[in-house]
């Protein structure tokens, strides 16, 4: 047995941090045990722990916006190993679908987001596919990798603007994406 600690949303509104005993998990070929660090609180973890959000509802262990340590790799990975500093993919793709097998694990269905209908990143460790792990240099300071998500979803809204579009623009918002 394994004692991790977790944060939960037990329910609507309530947050409770817990230490609990798991079986160990020996890892596949292809996964790798991280050691989360830094979480990124965002607004659909808000949704979720007020009730409102359509995929996911309390109790559930939250977190997609993380930087980890890698703590041990599978025997196939070759992609990241221990002490890595990793951003992670909250997507956890089947791999069996049609949209995993054209290569759109985003619309993997159904949708397993670490979080929300997946356990998420919440937790003092967690088994992950190697697939998902992003290195980062070490010199980037973990607390600023776990905004590497939203980044990306910001980065991803600016590549889909026209490239005609090479004029100033306003965001607006009080997320961490605008």
């Amino acid at each position: 047995m394994d004692k991790i600690t977790q944060v939960l949303f037990s329910d609507i509104g309530k947050v409770t941090t817990q230490y609990v005993e798991v079986p160990h998990q020996e890892l596949k070929p292809h996964e790798v045990r991280i050691a989360p660090v830094f979480y990124g609180i965002c607004g659909s973890d808000l949704h979720v722990l007020k009730g409102g959000h359509p995929f996911a509802k309390p109790p559930v262990v939250p977190g997609h916006e993380i930087a980890a340590r890698v703590t041990e790799v599978g025997s196939d990975v070759k992609n990241v190993q221990p002490g890595d500093h990793v951003v992670v993919d909250p997507i956890m793709a089947c791999m069996e679908c049609r949209a995993c097998k054209a290569g759109r694990f985003n619309l993997c269905e159904p949708p397993q987001v670490a979080g929300f209908r997946a356990p998420g990143f919440a937790r003092s460790q967690h088994i992950v596919p190697a697939r998902n792990c992003h290195v980062a240099p070490a010199s980037l300071p973990l607390k600023v990798l776990a905004f590497a998500e939203p980044a990306a979803c910001a980065r991803h809204c600016v590549n889909r603007m026209p490239k005609a579009s090479l004029e100033s623009v306003l965001v607006i918002g009080a997320g961490t994406i605008g």
